[in-house]
């Protein structure tokens, strides 16, 4: 196969976050980085996720999080 480069499947990277342009394998560990990491409610980015729970707990949006929309948002698929 003289001339022809080969992509190796097993490491495409095929989900891209369109937030911070991370790139993942597999769709789900693509939906729990979003979930974990931007917050719906603000559209803000966090580097982890436990500075995302920081936000959630001193910005406010505690309240919001036992909603029971927010939690369908969290539900759906990105």
């Amino acid at each position: 196969m003289k001339g022809k480069i080969l992509e190796d499947k097993s490491t495409a990277k095929r989900f891209f976050c369109e937030l911070c342009k991370k790139g993942f394998k597999q769709n789900s560990l693509y939906q729990k980085h979003l979930k974990n990491v931007h917050c719906l409610i603000c559209a803000k980015s966090f580097p982890t996720k436990m500075r995302y729970e920081q936000h959630i707990q001193t910005i406010g949006h505690k309240n919001l999080i036992f909603n029971k929309e927010y939690q369908e948002k969290l539900k759906q698929p990105f």
